[in-house]
């Protein structure tokens, strides 16, 4: 991404060759409400020393091996839910250990 330059003109009269550079100015090729307008799965990149980019973004859960990832991950979150169906719930552990704490005197 290159930024655009405003140039005068005409040339500087004492100029034999032309334009004048010394009123050039910076332009952003790309301005924010233009930015905004990227399309879906499109981003602008800017890295430190390197040109910007406009870059096409690939989501991981897209296509078969999305598909595989997320059903992984709902057997994951069943399993996981399961196990905890014994686990005793924050509030009566907590309630349990004031009345220990209260037992010893602390």
């Amino acid at each position: 991404m290159r930024p655009r330059w405003r140039s005068r003109w005409p040339p500087h009269p004492g100029h034999r060759r032309g334009w004048w550079s010394a009123a050039r100015r910076w332009r952003p090729i790309l301005r924010p409400e233009e930015l905004r307008q990227l399309p879906d799965k499109q981003a602008l990149v800017i890295a430190e020393n390197a040109r910007p980019i406009i870059a096409r973004l690939h989501r991981c859960i897209e296509g078969r091996d999305g598909q595989r990832l997320l059903a992984q991950q709902r057997a994951l979150r069943e399993q996981l839910a399961a196990n905890r169906q014994g686990v005793v719930d924050v509030e009566t552990r907590t309630a349990a250990a004031l009345v220990e704490a209260q037992r010893h005197g602390w």
